[in-house]
């Protein structure tokens, strides 16, 4: 079974259920397709 995380959309509200791999995949295209302003580091 793979784990799955939930998210919400503040402005909408709606709930949604995400596997975590594809969640993963998600941030990954986020990242490369980041702007440079924006800093990623934690």
């Amino acid at each position: 079974m793979q784990n799955s995380v939930q998210i919400t959309d503040i402005a909408s509200g709606i709930r949604t259920q995400v596997a975590q791999g594809h969640l993963l995949e998600l941030m990954d295209d986020a990242y490369l397709n980041r702007r440079t302003a924006l800093d990623w580091s934690i």
